[in-house]
C-alpha cells in the first residue's frame, strides 16, 4: 500500500509542478508583452511634414531608380542588335584565313 500512496503523491507533486511551471511561463509571457507594446506606443507620431518629406525622398529615389533602369534596357537593346549582325572583320584582322583587304594569308606549299 506505501507504493501506491508514494506513487500517488508523486504524482500529484508533479502535476502541481507542471501547472506552477506553467503559471510562471504565462505570467512571464503576459508581462513581456505588455512592456513591448507600452515601448512601441510611446514613440511619437511622425508629422504630416515629416510623412511628406519622406514620400518625396522615397519618390525621387523610385525615379531615379526608374530611370537608371530605362538606360539599362535600351544598353541591352542595343548590345542584343549587335550580337546579331554577322561579323565584320576590321582592316588589318584576320578572319577565315584571308585578311580583310581580301589577301589571302594562309600558307601554301
Amino acid at each position: 500500500m506505501e507504493g501506491t500512496l508514494r506513487t500517488r503523491l508523486g504524482a500529484r507533486t508533479g502535476r502541481l509542478r507542471r501547472i506552477g511551471v506553467l503559471g510562471a511561463a504565462f505570467l512571464l509571457a503576459s508581462g513581456l508583452a505588455i512592456a513591448v507594446t507600452q515601448v512601441a506606443g510611446a514613440q511619437p507620431q511622425p508629422s504630416i511634414d515629416q510623412v511628406r518629406a519622406t514620400i518625396n525622398s522615397l519618390t525621387g529615389q523610385f525615379n531615379k531608380a526608374n530611370q537608371q533602369y530605362d538606360q539599362v534596357l535600351e544598353q541591352l537593346g542595343s548590345a542584343n542588335a549587335r550580337l546579331k549582325q554577322p561579323a565584320r572583320p576590321r582592316p588589318g584582322e584576320v578572319l577565315g584565313g584571308k585578311e580583310a583587304g581580301g589577301a589571302d594569308r594562309r600558307l601554301h606549299l
